[in-house]
């Protein structure tokens, strides 16, 4: 396997390089996602994004630009307090997922393209991607990554303890739309460029993996990231042993490596409530 993936990086660097970056720069965003329960949401952004990156090539626009739009839309949706809504939040996220998805797939046959080629584009591919790919991936998500890692403290105030990041001088709604904003940016940024299945592995796969870890923090940025890279250098390196898919061989071996995370945990918390409930 480790010839593989020294084949890989060699007939594939860009594509490794950007998966890597991807991988960590998503799955450090995607540990704020998961604790907030905003799940639902990034599979909205993601697709929201995907429209609107199929809907500017129709327009000869920047594709980019579109998902970006698409994805900033969405992300919209999750803002404020909860609680305000005539209708549930998650049902107005899953009517924008659903439509996206739906206006993608009809917008992109539109243009006289075969269904296959356009579920092709739609769905992405790793392995395809660029130079180009990655000096976009390199400008956009490295820096979205280190901000991730930096405002962390303060993002966790405003999502988890909104009344404490009122007493020590932070705005939550200000901090909150920065989030997001960063979200939308490298969610478009990476769905056109790895594809949405892609993105949503390590978007919630790699952090869930990472929360089942460790509770301490650092630790879980460095576990989820850890996992994201991991994955990434398995899939690939499965993918061109066997001739598989690469996305969908990462995506299943990120999901493979969260199982194997469950389990350690089980067996740790099972091991440590022996340990404090037997005699001393």
């Amino acid at each position: 396997m480790i010839g593989a993936l020294a084949a890989v990086a060699r007939e594939f660097p860009e594509a490794l390089a950007t998966g890597l970056m991807t991988g960590v720069a998503l799955a450090w965003l995607g540990v704020f996602v998961v604790l907030r329960r905003a799940v639902f949401a990034g599979l909205a952004m993601a697709e929201a994004a995907v429209f609107g990156g199929v809907a500017a090539e129709r327009m000869h626009s920047a594709s980019l630009l579109g998902a970006v739009t698409g994805s900033l839309a969405a992300a919209g949706l999750t803002l404020g307090p909860r609680g305000r809504e005539r209708l549930p939040r998650e049902a107005t996220v899953a009517v924008v997922f659903v439509g996206a998805a739906a206006l993608a797939l009809l917008v992109g046959t539109g243009g006289g393209h075969h269904l296959r080629e356009v579920r092709a584009a739609l769905e992405g591919d790793l392995i395809l991607v660029s130079r180009a790919d990655l000096r976009v991936a390199a400008l956009l998500l490295l820096p979205i990554a280190a901000l991730s890692c930096l405002l962390a403290r303060p993002w966790l105030y405003v999502m988890f303890d909104r009344d404490m990041a009122v007493a020590i001088g932070l705005k939550p709604a200000l901090w909150e739309t920065a989030f997001f904003l960063l979200l939308g940016v490298a969610v478009a940024a990476a769905t056109r460029i790895i594809g949405p299945m892609l993105v949503l592995a390590h978007l919630v796969v790699s952090p869930t993996a990472g929360l089942l870890i460790s509770r301490r923090w650092p630790r879980v940025l460095l576990g989820s990231a850890a996992i994201a890279v991991l994955a990434t250098c398995l899939g690939m390196a499965f993918s061109y042993r066997w001739d598989l898919p690469t996305n969908a061989t990462i995506t299943a071996t990120s999901v493979a490596l969260l199982a194997v995370a469950g389990i350690v945990r089980k067996i740790a918390c099972a091991a440590h409530r022996r340990g404090t409930s037997s005699p001393r």
